[in-house]
């Protein structure tokens, strides 16, 4: 029986159920709750490992939820944001601290395989190759690289693989070189900004991935993807 607590914060009953019995089929131990303040404060007394959370709701949005969540601990709990409006771009929402955000409608197996990927333990999690890359990125001494809590930022110019690519990745940078698979979360040309992608982590070689996993676990960060 799986011992993950998990969140489920919607203003939608229907779908809170719906979440609800697709994860307590899983094994996971479930909580409900109609908002962001409801959530907020059982959260901030119970043990709670991935929040589920609407964006729009009355009562507590999913955003606000996310920043208080994140200002009491940037590793946890993990918070997934489901929305089917455009009240926060990707780029954004990852660099909040979002460690995964669906848009509805979603595929309701897919958003379970996503809690379970999220909910194992990192050096497990980036072990698994997947089969589908579609695109490679390979760069020496990117100028610019800055890493989050799962996944980094790089300047790119040209052609930029799209969102949702998996991508195989090759980058060398001062501290020691990235090797395996991540998949592309958004894109950002030129402007204000250096142009480039986020990335998600989602497979690391063996002969880089502790090192990486040294990095990324070091670090003090807030966001999951940094927008630079």
């Amino acid at each position: 029986m799986n011992q993950a607590s998990l969140l489920v914060v919607d203003d939608d009953p229907t779908l809170r159920d719906v979440l609800t019995f697709d994860l307590k089929r899983k094994g996971y131990q479930v909580t409900e709750a109609e908002n962001g303040q409801e959530a907020l404060k059982f959260a901030k007394s119970n043990k709670v490992d991935l929040i589920l959370s609407d964006v729009r709701m009355a009562g507590g949005d999913g955003i606000t939820l996310l920043k208080d969540i994140k200002k009491l601990n940037a590793r946890s709990p993990k918070v997934m944001l489901i929305s089917g409006f455009s009240d926060i771009t990707l780029e954004e929402a990852y660099d909040l601290g979002a460690d995964a955000i669906f848009g509805k409608p979603f595929d309701r197996k897919e958003l379970i395989r996503t809690v379970e990927r999220m909910l194992k333990p990192r050096h497990e999690a980036l072990a698994q190759k997947r089969d589908n890359q579609t695109h490679k990125i390979e760069l020496s001494q990117p100028s610019a690289l800055k890493f989050g809590r799962g996944g980094f930022f790089v300047a790119l110019t040209g052609n930029f693989p799209p969102p949702g690519a998996i991508v195989g990745l090759q980058i060398q940078f001062a501290q020691a070189t990235l090797m395996g698979q991540g998949t592309v979360r958004w894109t950002r040309p030129q402007d204000v900004l250096p142009g480039g992608c986020g990335i998600e982590i989602d497979y690391l070689e063996p002969e880089c991935r502790e090192g990486i996993l040294r990095l990324t676990d070091a670090l003090d960060s807030k966001p999951f993807i940094p927008r630079n």
